[in-house]
């Protein structure tokens, strides 16, 4: 298994790779930041942050997952590059060193799109005077959300807290993809139903006014001001308990058929 793994990570590292990430990372910020420079009143850095991660960035959030590393999993099958591992590997090791490598680059690019955006807030913006601040008085304060309270201990905290927990929504998200993959061999629906997951939650849950507990408002919930009541566990915890189903079902359907085209 692990010479599988450093198989994968080898190919995941190379320099176009690599560029390939940065650019589908940086190109939605880029836009969504050139909206909100300006027409919106700043008090502080923090706030430029949390909303030039809205909109674009967090409607695409699963898109962006998706092209990571899952869709690549699925050429191989298309290709029949599964077979000649199957002749050198089980198939179920070979299966769990995939998730395994996808769960780092997912991993790492959800928190990517946390930390890129954060440093040119805070380090590119006020340097170069990109956006201007409106000086804070008693009457005007920064909003507060759902992790301002991290704020109290440090911006450390509150930065580490937030990417760490964008990056392991991201992997539940890429891991469900690359399950869901393993049953259903066409790529566009394999690779639709956790982007359908996310917004057609969004949707439904707005409708019937609960969309303080949509996919969008549990990984994003910097847009809800200072309601903290962990309800944005909901959402992650279904998801989370449709990964293990996905993970126990094709467990028993590989490791008991040892067949990756039974």
């Amino acid at each position: 298994m692990i010479n599988c793994l450093y198989s994968e990570i080898k190919k995941f590292s190379s320099l176009k790779k690599i560029l390939y990430i940065l650019i589908i990372i940086i190109i939605p910020f880029t836009i969504q930041f050139l909206a909100i420079q300006e027409g919106y009143i700043y008090y502080i850095t923090r706030e430029i942050f949390e909303e030039s991660i809205q909109g674009i960035i967090s409607m695409l959030f699963p898109v962006l997952i998706m092209v990571v590393y899952a869709n690549g999993y699925i050429v191989e099958y298309k290709n029949e590059y599964i077979k000649y591992c199957q002749s050198r590997v089980d198939i179920w090791t070979y299966i769990k060193s995939k998730l395994l490598a996808n769960s780092i680059f997912t991993f790492i690019v959800g928190a990517l799109i946390i930390l890129i955006p954060y440093f040119f807030c805070q380090v590119i913006v006020p340097r170069y005077g990109l956006v201007e601040l409106t000086p804070i008085t008693e009457k005007m304060y920064p909003r507060e959300n759902n992790l301002s309270f991290l704020l109290e201990y440090s911006s450390l905290a509150y930065i580490l807290v937030y990417t760490i927990w964008v990056g392991i929504n991201a992997v539940l998200y890429g891991n469900m993809a690359m399950l869901i993959s393993l049953h259903k061999k066409n790529g566009f629906i394999s690779l639709s139903i956790p982007v359908l997951f996310y917004h057609l939650g969004n949707f439904f849950l707005a409708v019937i006014g609960f969309e303080k507990f949509s996919p969008l408002a549990s990984v994003f919930p910097l847009s809800l001001r200072k309601i903290w009541t962990g309800n944005f566990f909901v959402s992650f915890i279904t998801l989370f308990i449709t990964d293990i189903v996905l993970f126990i079902y094709s467990y028993k359907k590989y490791k008991q058929f040892g067949d990756y085209y039974v």
